[in-house]
């Protein structure tokens, strides 16, 4: 199934989530997703408004991205230690830190689907950016554009 927006609208604000193992399903509840000290797990989808920008920050922890299937994916910015992915109608995730991250192509916790484990360098590897940790300054987008998550 294709997810669409849960909300229709952005609310403003940060969410802090909990110094727990928190499992953090993004629905446009906040523009600034911060989770603390737990091993946190975000999923991110079109479940988001359109057009809603939001960030994800969190320093601590094992944490985890979990893009689902049928997520379409229009657009990734990379920098060595920050991404951007924009889905469909505009909806902008930042995700700081990224290189402190795992990376879930295809699994979704709520429906049991797994996948393999992804390093911030494979990952971006999977939008065509190689070597990005090598990267000294500035971004680079990613070559494989407008697609969908399988």
């Amino acid at each position: 199934p294709v997810l669409t927006e849960f909300n229709s609208s952005l609310s403003s604000g940060n969410i802090s989530f909990s110094g727990q193992d928190d499992i953090i399903i993004l629905t446009g509840s906040g523009t600034t997703v911060a989770g603390k000290s737990g091993n946190d797990l975000y999923l991110v989808s079109e479940l988001i408004p359109k057009n809603s920008k939001i960030e994800i920050i969190d320093t601590e922890g094992s944490n985890i991205i979990q893009i689902p299937d049928n997520t379409y994916i229009d657009d990734t910015l990379f920098t060595k230690n920050a991404t951007r992915l924009t889905l469909s109608d505009g909806r902008e995730i930042t995700i700081s830190n990224a290189d402190k991250f795992t990376y879930n192509l295809g699994a979704n916790i709520t429906t049991g689907d797994t996948s393999d484990n992804l390093t911030y360098s494979q990952f971006a590897s999977a939008f065509g950016v190689d070597d990005i940790l090598s990267l000294d300054s500035g971004t680079i987008s990613g070559t494989i554009t407008d697609t969908y998550i399988i």
